[in-house]
């Protein structure tokens, strides 16, 4: 089928008819365009948003003699770098911020510091800066990936896709305490138990973190890529992990973003790779799952690469009060011709699992951004805000707002 012969028009009543535009259309805007400058560029993480209406995020892009960036952008539009890497404090930040109660931001680089290996930060409320810990690279772990999790004595948590045990160099999961002394809570070393954990963490009430590795789990799970499909982890207060679930090619591979979950104790993820589709080079799509309390897995969404998206990659999902899971995919979606790793979509699935593509990202309209890599964050009028690590008017990525 060439898509090429088929007229916008013709694609609009297609999708409405699949169910896959909503009744009423969404309105897109972009808030702020990157230019790769001093402001920074290519926001592979997600946005976090203060009460005041202020977005706070970063970027992984190449500024003033560095990599990367910190920033705050008003309700108003005016964007301020609040941090410009440089290297030995850190590079390509690719992760969300999180923020404490006195206002303090807490974010982690995958590259630099003193051996490259990446660092932890704090940026104050004030704007002062301070690297917490630089990875060695070694059992302390390398390369930390995702977003951080704070407790409520102030401790910071987080996993590192490198280092650890060195025969594997298969990743940690880490605590740093308000000193900055590392503990690391849990190595990776053996296939059945995970390799290479991606997104973050978060906690139950008992104070247990919950998480994923890209890889490992089952090797003979049938991935085409003969590296494992994955896992979903717990550990509890001694850092003794229990493997939840193991992904089976093709229901779900490699999950790389953060678990939700809610107040039953059911997560909800995604995963890159797999489902049925062939559209993404025989891996699979990747889907959206349900992990239920008791262990079953329910897959909620198996994207098609086609108008419903695909790959959906580190984008965490958030849910709001009615039960709809929001979140975004990096390919798929385009309504014309598009390499299937720079388009995207951002989505909504009902509680029976009816998808509604709110906006679709392609090369028709590349100033409105491409490749959401981030997921999105809700206010509360509905309003969703978002980040693109490709597109917008300098080719940088924008920072995005849907409105209901």
């Amino acid at each position: 089928m060439s898509y090429t012969k088929i007229t916008r028009a013709a694609f609009a009543l297609l999708f409405a008819l699949a169910g896959l535009l909503p009744a009423n259309a969404q309105t897109y805007t972009v808030l702020y365009s990157f230019t790769g400058g001093t402001d920074g560029g290519y926001p592979y993480g997600g946005l976090i948003r203060d009460s005041a209406g202020n977005l706070y995020g970063t970027t992984g892009g190449f500024v003033a003699g560095g990599t990367g960036t910190v920033f705050r952008l008003t309700p108003k539009g005016r964007l301020k770098t609040l941090h410009s890497f440089t290297g030995p404090d850190g590079s390509e930040p690719s992760a969300s911020l999180i923020r404490d109660t006195a206002g303090n931001f807490y974010g982690a680089t995958s590259r630099g510091g003193a051996s490259d290996w990446g660092t932890v930060f704090r940026v104050k409320k004030n704007g002062n800066f301070k690297v917490l810990y630089t990875f060695t690279g070694g059992a302390d772990g390398g390369y930390p990936s995702g977003p951080l999790v704070l407790d409520t004595a102030g401790n910071l948590y987080g996993v590192t896709s490198y280092g650890g045990d060195p025969n594997c160099l298969c990743g940690v999961v880490f605590k740093l305490d308000k000193k900055g002394h590392e503990t690391v809570l849990h190595t990776f070393s053996s296939d059945d138990g995970g390799l290479w954990p991606g997104g973050g963490l978060n906690f139950d009430s008992a104070g247990a973190l919950y998480g994923t590795t890209a890889s490992g789990g089952d090797m003979g799970c049938g991935d085409p890529r003969n590296i494992g499909c994955g896992i979903v982890f717990k550990l509890d207060g001694n850092g003794n992990e229990t493997v939840l679930h193991r992904f089976r090619f093709p229901l779900g591979d490699s999950p790389e973003a953060t678990l939700l979950r809610d107040g039953a104790g059911n997560l909800y993820g995604t995963t890159s790779y797999g489902g049925h589709s062939q559209a993404c080079l025989d891996l699979g799509c990747g889907i959206v799952f349900k992990l239920n309390s008791q262990g079953g897995l329910g897959v909620l969404h198996d994207f098609t690469g086609g108008a419903d998206g695909a790959i959906p990659s580190f984008a965490s999902l958030i849910m709001d009060a009615e039960g709809n899971l929001y979140g975004t995919t990096i390919s798929g979606g385009s309504l014309g011709s598009c390499d299937y790793s720079v388009c995207g979509v951002v989505f909504k699935l009902d509680p029976s699992h009816n998808e509604t593509v709110l906006h679709t990202f392609g090369p028709d309209n590349p100033e409105l951004g491409l490749g959401p890599e981030g997921g999105v964050i809700m206010d509360s009028a509905g309003n969703l805000y978002g980040t693109t690590a490709d597109g917008g008017a300098f080719g940088r990525g924008v920072i995005f707002k849907i409105t209901p």
